[in-house]
């Protein structure tokens, strides 16, 4: 059964050395009713946690039970961090769901039938955000943000792309979230380099 961490520092703390961390956000339709999550956008860290890298989104018909022990073997995933407040912009139809909903999901979430590594792995909330525009100077700034392709995150009016209704989306916004939390918590590229 997946724990939730009581803090990042827990988090990193407990975190195996050199396994990955998986960073994942629900996405769902502003004009549902339902709240039913329509994707899922994902990313891994670099097993140094000093980078992100965008992944294949989930698509809507794939079940979080089969994905999430799928993609955690295959990334040696020590741990999962929730995206749950995305870069939006005031014209996004798609928002990532509330903490608490995405928090419940994830702990009834049964994968007694995926191997141990899955089942013990913690997760958390991430606690670190940036605004578009801070975003935008990180990636001309800082080397390690060049996995994140800003031109398939905005568009060239300067808007954001919407995360629901085009590919690889809303795994560019995990990865501009985990990038955030490993330059906050792990140091970013100054940990890699020194």
């Amino acid at each position: 059964m997946l724990t939730r961490a009581t803090c990042s520092s827990s988090f990193l703390r407990d975190l195996t050395p050199t396994r990955r961390i998986l960073s994942l956000l629900f996405v769902s339709a502003t004009d549902r009713t339902d709240d039913r999550i329509t994707g899922v956008g994902a990313a891994i860290s670099d097993p140094y946690l000093s980078f992100a890298t965008p992944l294949k989104s989930k698509k809507s018909t794939q079940s979080l039970r089969d994905f999430l022990p799928a993609i955690a073997a295959e990334n040696d995933v020590g741990g999962i961090l929730l995206i749950t407040k995305p870069i939006i912009s005031s014209k996004s139809s798609y928002v990532s769901l509330a903490t608490q909903k995405i928090t419940d999901q994830m702990m009834r979430l049964d994968l007694r039938s995926g191997s141990s590594s899955v089942r013990n792995m913690k997760f958390i909330e991430s606690d670190v955000y940036k605004s578009l525009e801070e975003v935008l100077h990180e990636h001309q700034e800082n080397p390690l943000w060049e996995s994140v392709s800003i031109t398939d995150l905005v568009c060239e009016d300067g808007k954001l792309r919407c995360m629901g209704t085009e590919e690889g989306v809303a795994s560019l916004q995990a990865t501009v979230g985990l990038q955030v939390f490993l330059d906050e918590h792990c140091g970013g590229w100054k940990n890699t380099f020194g």
